[in-house]
């Protein structure tokens, strides 16, 4: 699938840490399957095996995201395409567009061209592929806005509202939030989603905390 032709801004996303969070703990794994909606799930990809954990709250969130900008969404992950076979079924995406080749710590490389002009914004954990991203963009001129995503909540409300209000006109307001959103992202906060966030590590949670809090997704 290509973008080329197209006017429309891109809403570039990654899968790990960022929709595949499967670094909590089992006990967290099963306490959020069963209350939240996580589901597992398992991706194939040349020949290699990965293990999947996600929500369905994230496909919504980023369907509205996409929906209230006019922007497309398109995948920009190591699994390539077959993040349309494996995870969109699962978090309720539509076939998406798909940066080929994408090796890791070469992504950044292959999806700017491949975004052909056009403007982005591309929500990823990788701070070096953004940087590498973001230094490409700006020596062919094109707009952009990189998104660093937490891989300790993975997406968030937050960093999708950065990329709605780039998206919508608000440059210099996103870029002033992107620089307060990293500088204040210590070690035990959690960051909102859709107001239904809650810091875990008393005794209402019965599970191990991870590094950075345990996000709490809408059903």
């Amino acid at each position: 699938m290509t973008v080329t032709g197209e006017s429309r801004p891109l809403i570039l996303v990654d899968v790990d840490e960022v929709l595949n969070l499967i670094g909590f703990s089992s006990a967290s794994r099963r306490h959020l399957a069963h209350h939240h909606g996580w589901r597992r799930g398992k991706a194939w990809s040349e020949g290699r095996e990965y293990q999947l954990f996600v929500n369905p709250a994230h496909g919504r969130l980023l369907r509205d995201l996409a929906r209230s900008t006019g922007a497309e969404l398109a995948w920009a992950t190591t699994l390539e395409d077959a993040a349309n076979s494996y995870v969109a079924p699962l978090i309720g995406l539509p076939r998406l567009p798909a940066v080929i080749p994408a090796p890791v710590g070469e992504k950044a490389a292959h999806a700017v061209p491949w975004t052909a002009g056009r403007r982005w914004v591309w929500l990823d954990n990788d701070e070096d592929e953004l940087a590498t991203a973001s230094r490409l963009a700006r020596q062919a001129g094109q707009p952009h806005l990189c998104v660093p995503v937490n891989p300790a909540t993975g997406l968030t409300a937050r960093d999708a509202e950065l990329a709605r209000t780039w998206l919508a006109g608000g440059a210099n307001r996103a870029n002033r939030a992107n620089r307060a959103n990293s500088d204040d992202g210590a070690d035990g906060e959690t960051p909102e989603f859709d107001d239904v966030n809650r810091p875990c590590g008393d005794a209402r949670c019965p599970w191990a905390r991870p590094r950075g809090g345990l996000p709490r997704l809408p059903r």
